[in-house]
């Protein structure tokens, strides 16, 4: 009896033991069916989502290909209209086109539409079109009036200009390496951070421009004026400068190196690279010792006279106007820098009329700046 009881609580036990072996082998291979049966739609759900993202980057080039494909057809229609345009007006205008203001304008403003839309290459072959097509002769109607130019690129051969005006045009990072200028005029012209590096410059004259930091490495300037010009931070390494003039010119922290060659230059109102300033010129305006009639405009007409050397109204309210030719652009950099100042005199003698006397400056920054009553 005690035997048959051992023996059946030893076979439970043993039963017991197989079943706690058993368990974890059926608990494996249960992972193994889960993650083989979740496997399958995971990696076919990697496999789309991969496909799906290439797919749509595909198609996001393809749409961005299309639009660039379709700017570029819009810019060369654009340059294509213009050019036909231009030369078809100009044909049809031979004479006299230069000079005839309201045709300018017509061109001038032809010319800044189409610079708006077009990319730098299209931009640099307007330019060069109207180089060759002769309409870059003009200073006070210049097409070139805020036209856009910047960070176009010329150079050698087809860099040449030669007796032509830039006025108002913006070569801002603009790239002129190699070129030759002869007999050239920039005027308010942007030349801030272009290259200009191994150009020619022979008789060339730089009127109220900003070359700020712009690039003259192995230049050759002759003939060359600056008036009123920027140059702060401008380099001239290797530059050989024969019969420069610098007047009311910015030099702040300019570039001269040991390997620039100055044969000739004359320097005045301006400010040197160390800061300092130039030899300062005064400036005297004076009537003629007899003041004559002949460069007064009356109104109304033929009511002054001149009676020992003094003008002498014949009529009240008599407006009479003179023109003087005040260089002023040589010397407003010293005026703005507070190191010359600017006094106007005028002397007058009356009986007991009220004479009004207006002095105004006129030109590019137009403005009454005193009126004088007495």
């Amino acid at each position: 009896m005690t035997r048959q009881l051992f023996f059946q609580r030893s076979n439970k036990v043993s039963i017991s033991n197989d079943a706690i072996e058993k368990k974890p082998l059926r608990t494996k291979l249960g992972w193994m069916k889960l993650i083989s049966s979740v496997g399958i739609p995971l990696t076919i759900g990697i496999f789309t989502l991969v496909t799906t993202l290439q797919n749509r980057h595909i198609a996001r080039q393809e749409r961005e290909q299309d639009i660039n494909q379709a700017q570029d057809e819009q810019r060369e229609a654009v340059f294509i209209t213009y050019i036909n345009d231009i030369s078809r007006f100009r044909d049809q205008n031979l004479q006299n086109l230069t000079k005839n203001a309201d045709k300018l304008v017509y061109i001038h403003s032809k010319t800044l539409a189409a610079l708006r839309t077009l990319d730098v290459e299209r931009k640099k072959n307007i330019l060069l079109f109207l180089r060759d097509s002769s309409l870059l002769s003009e200073d006070e109607n210049s097409i070139l009036s805020e036209a856009d130019f910047s960070r176009i690129h010329l150079e050698n051969d087809e860099c040449l200009f030669f007796k032509v005006i830039f006025s108002g045009a913006n070569f801002y990072r603009t790239s002129f390496r190699n070129c030759l200028f002869d007999n050239v005029i920039f005027r308010r012209t942007d030349f801030r951070f272009s290259d200009l590096a191994g150009s020619i410059f022979m008789d060339v004259q730089f009127i109220e421009c900003s070359i700020n930091e712009a690039i003259f490495h192995d230049t050759i300037l002759s003939e060359v004026t600056f008036n009123g010009t920027t140059l702060a931070r401008a380099d001239f390494s290797r530059a050989k400068l024969d019969s420069i003039h610098l007047f009311n010119v910015n030099l702040t922290k300019a570039i001269f190196d040991n390997q620039t060659q100055v044969i000739s230059l004359e320097i005045k109102n301006s400010i040197l690279p160390n800061g300092s300033f130039s030899q300062i010129d005064d400036l005297f305006i004076a009537p003629k010792p007899c003041e004559s009639l002949e460069n007064w405009q009356i109104k109304p007409v033929d009511t002054v006279q001149v009676e020992n050397c003094t003008l002498v109204a014949k009529i009240p309210d008599v407006n009479l106007e003179q023109a003087l030719n005040f260089p002023f652009v040589e010397r407003s950099l010293l005026v703005d820098a507070h190191q010359a100042e600017l006094e106007i005199t005028v002397e007058q003698s009356f009986n007991t009329q009220t004479i009004r006397i207006d002095i105004i400056f006129v030109g590019r920054k137009s403005g009454v700046y005193k009126v004088f009553e007495t």
